[in-house]
């Protein structure tokens, strides 16, 4: 098994946090910031749309069919936070 795994600085304007995996088993994001992040899987997310990540969160999906192998996006509604992520293929 492989992954990847790095940082992603999320404002009020949509981020793309993770990008699509084809060979996605699995994924993980944590919000390692002070305010919440608004997630989703397009640049359309806002903080009305989105799943909120508060601070300290994380959000995994784990599977190997059942995981959501496209992008995901990021937005807050005020400030920015860091955000980081693990992406794990076979």
């Amino acid at each position: 098994m492989s992954a990847s795994y790095n940082a992603v600085s999320t404002s009020t304007t949509a981020v793309n946090i993770l990008a699509p995996n084809n060979g996605r088993r699995g994924l993980l994001i944590k919000n390692n910031g002070g305010v919440i992040v608004y997630i989703g899987f397009d640049n359309a997310v806002t903080s009305s749309t989105g799943l909120p990540l508060l601070p300290q969160d994380s959000f995994t999906l784990t599977g190997e069919h059942g995981v959501w192998k496209g992008a995901v996006w990021g937005i807050t509604a005020s400030g920015s936070t860091d955000c980081r992520y693990w992406d794990w293929t076979p």
